[in-house]
């Protein structure tokens, strides 16, 4: 029946969207991996009938004890097994499955169902069928697929009904109410969670109950009816304190309390009554603990002196609240949970750095990550379709934190071992949270950084230098890697400021008929290279690097102006990811090298013709031999047919092509289909993995949107995604001749083996630039160099 769990089926990503969305079919209590029974355990299990053993077993749930749960259920399957006993395996599928859901283990909760469907619908009572799908429909609301989610639940609700089972019947539809508020449909979802209410007040569930209550509050809060959020979390509070102790009293409370906190943070309209509703919530989470004490539940335990020591970091009470954190992560590492473990230690980083520790703060942090960095190494990356939050925005301020601790450190320390040590440390805290951000962007956890390269720029590229911008909170810090070494510089802007200063440079330059964008630039150069600008001139720097953060992803830095030139024409510019993911090889010519090129002329699938195409790929048949793939020939199945057969060391396509937040909806135009980036990425694999990557592949008609520094995320990561060595791609669609001008000169220079890369496409912008037509950046900026700019 079931796989064992082992620390390498961890969805923490899963996880924390469980805690988000507090789905409440049941409650969330994440654990790490289960412990097998030992050989004591074991035999004291095998002496005991199959109905003891579902009888223990569902205790066990029930105080949150889903490990000694799981190993009971598993006994008790091989013993129903022998006597095929089907109803009694579907049963324990079933309870299995949401074990594993509660803890985070998704992979192996869809295992269980999925092995449970077809005799569940091969049963006569259609209960068992219900069952089923309301485990799986709960499974994937709880990963934000809700598609899925939407098509199972209904199915349930139909068996549930036929069965005439109400108790199953409410479940379906508190899970109903539960997909309707992540799709935002509050009315719909208010409506099912009473129809669930009623059904659950006539068979007497009031825990049931108490879960409708808590997710209604969460709509009125949404909703901005505070005082009517408030009336119901009062009287959830009321109802909870009245039921016996179980895991799932512990957790309500806690949700109360939690939700409790949210009303008196965030909203003026109840200022009068904040210090009365603190004193609730610290009162709910105070009878939590109570619970979780009696229960011996050291999950529920972690959590609700967890919350409580939040709760007087918010009033400053750090002493309390480091006393509270510390007993939380005791808990925690008494129950092997490194899903909460990390809150806690996060926490303890936290309050430490407000005590003025500065030190022990930053140890805490480096724990908090080497602990993020166990759960996030085995994260299914399939889980969480359509997610509605990023793992930047739910742990990226780990990362951010620590790095602002480290520069801090550094700039006190300016010019010592310890200073250059933790300039380093900052850098590398970064860059592994770009790793992850790519990994979760692609949501492909085979997308891994090279090993670490320090880079010796005064060994191998005595010219350049390389732009690390971090944003944080209240300032931008430059760290810049020169040929004679890493400096910091600080900028005193905060991170809205710029951000927003950077949104208007992009909306300016997408404006041709307007020089609206020059103030832009030149205050963006102040910022960002006129620091700098004795260092680069001292060292003769010809050549910049950057790797940018956040909104700086959106924006081509080659538009920058020091009030007389653009920063192309004094400097080559190109762009990567981040340090490890760079391959900085230049491969040698290849014998009978031939390009790919294709593209679209004509408007199909409902996107508009490219007649400048046609410019764009006779002048590059003139450069290179080449094979052509243009309209009906630029179909899915050619591109698939011709990669399979020859070797290519440059790929052009010249068609449109979106950058989209979410990777799924990234993709390029063909003629009859859309080429994704998983069908591009298996279409360049054969030459990955003979160690013969392709070097360029030019996208010349892609657009993101503005002030989506996702999709331009997606867009950063195409040539690690594809698999080539460099990109070069647009920021926003050009549909002019420019474009033709621009590529065809950047392939000469390209032809060139004394030319890089990044110095092919400096003269090919410059071109432009000196071109009256096409002076404006709007025609020639989008367009990046990502990757080895060699």
């Amino acid at each position: 029946m079931l796989k064992r769990c082992s620390a390498s089926h961890k969805n923490f990503i899963c996880l924390i969207l469980q805690f988000i969305f507090f789905t409440l079919a049941a409650v969330e209590a994440p654990a790490d991996g289960l412990a097998g029974c030992d050989s004591a355990s074991a035999l004291s299990l095998q002496a005991l009938s199959a109905d003891d053993l579902m009888k223990k077993a569902n205790t066990a749930f029930g105080r949150g004890d889903f490990v000694a749960a799981i190993d009971q259920w598993d006994a008790a399957e091989k013993l129903y097994q022998a006597d095929q006993n089907i109803k009694k395996i579907i049963d324990i599928s079933c309870r299995t499955a949401e074990a594993y859901r509660v803890m985070g283990h998704h992979q192996l909760a869809e295992e269980n169902l999925r092995s449970a469907l077809t005799p569940a619908q091969n049963q006569q009572n259609p209960l068992w069928a219900a069952r089923v799908h309301l485990g799986l429909g709960q499974l994937y609301l709880s990963q934000g697929r809700t598609e899925p989610a939407g098509a199972h639940l209904r199915n349930a609700l139909m068996s549930a009904k036929d069965a005439k089972n109400r108790q199953l019947t409410a479940s379906v539809l508190t899970a109903m109410g539960n997909m309707l508020t992540v799709q935002q449909d509050y009315d719909g979802a208010v409506d099912a969670y009473k129809k669930s209410d009623d059904l659950f007040q006539q068979i007497n569930r009031p825990v049931s109950q108490l879960k409708n209550m808590i997710n209604m509050a969460k709509i009125h809060y949404i909703q901005k009816n505070y005082q009517n959020a408030l009336t119901l979390l009062k009287d959830a509070k009321n109802s909870a304190e009245h039921l016996p102790d179980s895991h799932d009293k512990a957790f309500c409370l806690i949700a109360i309390a939690k939700q409790m906190v949210k009303l008196q943070a965030f909203h003026t309209v109840l200022d009068h009554r904040r210090e009365e509703i603190i004193l609730m919530a610290h009162d709910t989470l105070n009878t939590a603990k109570q619970v979780a004490m009696n229960l011996d539940d050291m999950t529920a335990l972690s959590h609700a002196l967890g919350y409580m020591g939040h709760l007087y970091e918010k009033s400053r009470r750090y002493n309390e609240a480091l006393q509270l954190t510390r007993q939380a992560l005791f808990a925690a590492q008494k129950a092997d949970i490194k899903q909460v473990l990390y809150q806690w230690q996060w926490q303890t980083g936290r309050l430490l750095k407000a005590q003025g520790h500065m030190d022990r703060a930053i140890e805490a942090y480096r724990r908090t990550i080497n602990t993020l960095d166990i759960i996030r190494d085995d994260i299914s990356v399939h889980c969480n379709q359509n997610r509605q939050l990023s793992f930047r925005e739910v742990v990226g301020p780990v990362y951010f934190e620590l790095a602002d601790l480290l520069l801090r450190r550094s700039a006190l320390n300016r010019g010592s071992k310890q200073s250059k040590d933790d300039l380093r440390e900052a850098r590398d805290t970064i860059e592994q949270l770009k790793a992850v951000e790519l990994q979760d962007y692609f949501q492909d956890e085979c997308i891994t950084s090279l090993e670490s390269t320090e880079f010796n720029l005064d060994k191998h590229f005595k010219q350049t230098a390389i732009f690390y911008p971090i944003l944080l909170p209240d300032r931008m810090e430059i760290l810049v890697t020169l040929p004679d070494g890493l400096r910091q510089e600080t900028i005193p802007i905060d991170a809205n400021t710029i951000a927003k200063q950077i949104k208007g440079f992009r909306q300016q330059l997408e404006s041709p008929l307007s020089g609206d964008y020059m103030a832009s630039a030149k205050q963006l150069y102040r910022r960002l290279i006129h620091p700098l600008e004795k260092q680069l001139a001292e060292q003769h720097i010809t050549t910049l690097v950057f790797i940018p953060d956040g909104a700086l992803r959106t924006i081509p830095m080659a538009a920058l102006h020091d009030g007389e030139k653009f920063l192309v024409e004094k400097y080559a510019v190109a762009v990567t990811p981040g340090l490890t993911f760079t391959a900085l090889t230049r491969p040698a010519p290849e014998k009978n090298s031939r390009l790919m090129l294709s593209g679209l002329t004509e408007g199909v699938q409902g996107f508009p013709a490219l007649p400048n195409v046609d410019f764009e790929l006779d002048a590059l048949q003139t450069l290179y031999p080449c094979d052509v793939f243009k309209n009906q020939t630029f179909t899915l199945s050619n591109v698939q047919d011709i990669f399979r057969k020859k070797p290519y060391s440059v790929v052009h396509i010249a068609s449109h092509g979106q950058f989209n937040r979410d990777h799924n909806k990234t993709f390029l135009l063909t003629y009859d289909n859309r080429l994704t980036m998983d069908m591009l990425e298996d279409l360049m694999r054969i030459r990955k993995l003979k160690k013969e990557p392709v070097e360029l592949l030019t996208l010349s008609a892609c657009q993101t949107a503005v002030g989506d520094d996702r999709a331009a995320l997606g867009l950063a990561g195409i040539a690690i995604r594809s698999g080539a060595l460099s990109a070069l791609a647009s920021l926003w669609f050009i549909d002019d001749r420019a474009t033709s001008l621009l590529v065809t000169e950047f392939y000469k220079k390209f032809q060139t083996p004394s030319f890089s890369k990044a110095r092919a496409l400096q003269i090919a912008q410059n071109r432009l630039i000196h071109d009256s037509r096409y002076s404006h950046p709007f025609y020639w900026a989008p367009f990046l160099l990502i990757g080895n700019w060699l």
